[in-house]
């Protein structure tokens, strides 16, 4: 899919520049410019109920485009937001227009081929990829014959572990993560230390959630690691209820 605004990693994840969202969603047909100021925009945007350092982070440069350390005592000529994808899809649903409509489409689908790795691929690719997954299952086959009991207990102990993601969840309830994981925490459920959610000690041992490490790589080419808390499907059955209550008492 043509990138239409640049999505870049970073330590909390896949992020955009608030400048450049907004940029694309004043654009008219011939490459004009034609709405509100981005100051403006962006104040009005976030008082829809974002939150600092959860659904964005605030850059400040100079002319040159270095950061400045808020340390420093300069001139800021620029501020950038830095969003996340889920306030980035919210945002762009805000707009009710089509390039907003547009802007929301991209990264849902953004989204899906970073879950896919096989949505952008050759046909030729994915025909060396199919005989090659065949000579392997060859393989796969007769060293499964030896193990199989093994293999038969591993299955089992796998299939009895499965977890979800919060993206996954709210996708369930017609929502996004930001915003489950925002109500989660209004109501004490979780909360938020050192980049990673956490359960309170009152759910802790009911065997709803897991910790997963992944690594990634950061903007300067590095390999790190992370954690995230991820969900059992205790867990999960827990977030629909809890749901379900919030709206009975919003009524």
């Amino acid at each position: 899919m043509k990138e239409l605004i640049k999505i870049s990693e970073t330590t909390n994840g896949k992020a955009v520049s608030a400048r450049e969202l907004h940029q694309f969603l004043i654009q008219d047909a011939k490459g004009g410019q034609k709405g509100e100021m981005f100051a403006h925009w962006i104040k009005r945007m976030l008082e829809y109920g974002f939150e600092e350092n959860t659904d964005y982070s605030i850059f400040e440069f100079d002319y040159k485009g270095a950061e400045i350390s808020k340390s420093e005592n300069q001139q800021v000529s620029k501020r950038d937001y830095v969003l996340t994808i889920d306030c980035a899809k919210e945002i762009s649903m805000i707009q009710r227009n089509d390039k907003g409509a547009i802007a929301r489409k991209y990264f849902i689908q953004k989204e899906k081929e970073a879950l896919n790795p096989y949505a952008n691929i050759s046909k030729l690719e994915a025909l060396r990829i199919a005989v090659d997954s065949e000579e392997r299952n060859q393989l796969l086959e007769e060293q499964i014959k030896i193990q199989a009991p093994k293999v038969a207990y591993v299955n089992k102990v796998l299939d009895s572990k499965s977890t979800y993601v919060t993206n996954q969840i709210a996708k369930e309830l017609g929502t996004s993560a930001v915003t489950l994981n925002r109500q989660l925490a209004k109501n004490r459920i979780i909360y938020k230390q050192n980049d990673t959610w956490m359960l309170y000690s009152k759910y802790q041992n009911n065997g709803y959630t897991k910790t997963k490490t992944y690594t990634y790589t950061d903007s300067e080419g590095s390999q790190k690691t992370s954690m995230q808390l991820v969900w059992t499907e205790k867990g999960r059955e827990f977030i629909h209820s809890q749901m379900s209550k919030f709206r009975l008492q919003a009524v």
